[in-house]
């Protein structure tokens, strides 16, 4: 009888999320260490737009869409109105129809909300502003998800638009501990579904994992890239320095994912150090530029 058996190289990993509470996703992340990726907490004058919204949903007359405009002149103060539904832009004055102001008042709690000149507005409005402070929104917590497979766990995500992450077999058991504690973080009426396929170690899973780091490489460095052209005219040696920190982010990371596959990504390297030369070269011809240019002023 003959036996075989098949070496684990990682896992395919994905999610479908729903809303988590704020504090129970804090809870949740501090037992590993992983607090500071707790995203930010929605401003209170955010939350009070999202209930704005909530509470005006199907308000406008026929034919006409709530617009909800902050005001310049007031903090955390919102003017509330419709439009025809068929003008395109919402900060089209002549065609606002404003129907009252809402704002906070003194403080930041749902306590402190007013409604100018309708205070009937006020008590539908405190309990989505409530919901919307303690909450993070899907698109908030996949952020953090995401963040913690590619800087702890190693991972990598198998498509440019994301969805399906790789994970390398030595951090699956973590993938699953993390799964469950934020299953608990979901808010009542919600799930959140985390999902871990073993992915056999053969050639094909290699050479996807390979084809996504590369990808997420030549992204990154475009990046860089453009935003090193963006700013060419005032490109400095401190920002070429800094510029030079995400470069060698992008090295120790394509170096991680040779030892894990254990194959050589040469042209990876090249890349980067091509984007490393560029940044230099920008600074030297921005300094250069400067120099001649106060040489001028000073022979004026």
């Amino acid at each position: 009888m003959q036996e075989s058996c098949v070496r684990i190289g990682g896992a395919t990993v994905f999610y479908d999320l729903g809303v988590s509470n704020y504090e129970s996703l804090l809870s949740a992340l501090t037992p590993y260490g992983l607090e500071r990726y707790m995203p930010d907490r929605k401003t209170p004058a955010a939350c009070l737009k999202v209930a704005l919204n909530e509470v005006m949903k199907g308000q406008a007359p026929k034919g006409k869409k709530v617009v909800i405009r902050p005001q310049e002149d007031r903090e955390n103060s919102f003017a509330v109105g419709w439009i025809p539904s068929k003008v395109r832009k919402d900060d089209n004055e002549e065609s606002f129809e404003h129907q009252f102001f809402g704002h906070l008042v003194g403080g930041t709690e749902s306590s402190d909300i007013r409604c100018s000149p309708y205070q009937e507005f006020v008590d539908a409005l405190r309990n989505p502003f409530d919901c919307a402070l303690h909450s993070v929104s899907k698109a908030s917590l996949s952020s953090t998800i995401v963040d913690i497979i590619e800087n702890v766990l190693h991972g990598i995500s198998l498509r440019d638009s994301g969805g399906f992450y790789w994970i390398p077999e030595s951090q699956i058991s973590a993938w699953k501990c993390l799964a469950s504690a934020i299953e608990t973080t979901v808010t009542k009426g919600g799930t959140h579904t985390f999902h871990c396929i073993s992915a056999v170690a053969d050639d094909a899973m290699v050479a996807a994992v390979c084809d996504a780091v590369e990808s997420e490489t030549i992204s990154r460095l475009s990046t860089l890239e453009k935003s090193v052209a963006k700013s060419s005219d005032s490109f400095s040696v401190q920002n070429c320095q800094a510029k030079w920190e995400l470069c060698e982010k992008c090295r120790q990371r394509v170096a991680s994912f040779e030892t894990l596959l254990s194959r050589p990504m040469s042209a990876l390297h090249d890349a980067i150090t091509q984007t490393e030369r560029m940044c230099a070269l920008t600074a030297l011809q921005t300094t250069g530029a400067q120099m001649a240019e106060t040489d001028t002023l000073a022979a004026a």
